[in-house]
């Protein structure tokens, strides 16, 4: 196998503080991807929003950037493209109008008070993912995905109140 890119680890940091977070606030994580094309990278949460409110969805948006400057003292991934995770929290607090503005100053506070709070099962999922990425990346879900998400025995917590 090819060596991996060098960028792979502040993704699968990002993607887990995703997924982290998410579980955290109750919500169904149905997918974590992270792709490898040659030297590019991406990854992917799929997480279902249908019924969550504008400051939890902001809030898991906000996450994975908070997770790279908690880990690496900066943000490792600046991208603004289209579907990023910047596109689609301007798009929520626009469209929520002068209101989206105060979710997302209660979403900043919670982002980072949860990666705080999870850093080390951010840390812990990204690493469990480094080990079982190919060349091609690595995707969980399902089973898989739940016990790598409950792997410090906290699913009784996951509905608590942040």
């Amino acid at each position: 196998m090819p060596p991996l890119p060098a960028d792979l680890m502040p993704i699968l940091i990002h993607e887990s503080a995703h997924v982290t977070v998410a579980n955290r606030l109750g919500l169904f994580v149905k997918r974590l991807e992270i792709t490898i094309d040659g030297d590019r990278v991406d990854g992917f949460s799929f997480i279902d929003y249908d019924s969550t409110r504008l400051s939890n969805y902001l809030t898991v948006l906000l996450s994975g950037e908070i997770s790279e400057v908690e880990i690496f003292g900066r943000q490792v991934l600046p991208r603004v493209h289209a579907g990023s995770d910047r596109e689609r929290l301007y798009l929520a607090v626009a469209k929520a109008g002068p209101p989206g503005q105060q979710e997302l100053f209660v979403a900043r506070q919670k982002a980072a008070r949860l990666v705080r709070m999870h850093r080390g099962t951010i840390i812990r999922l990204a690493t469990e993912l480094l080990a079982i990425a190919t060349d091609n990346g690595v995707m969980v879900e399902g089973p898989r995905l739940a016990g790598l998400l409950d792997a410090d025995g906290s699913a009784i917590l996951r509905r608590a109140a942040v």
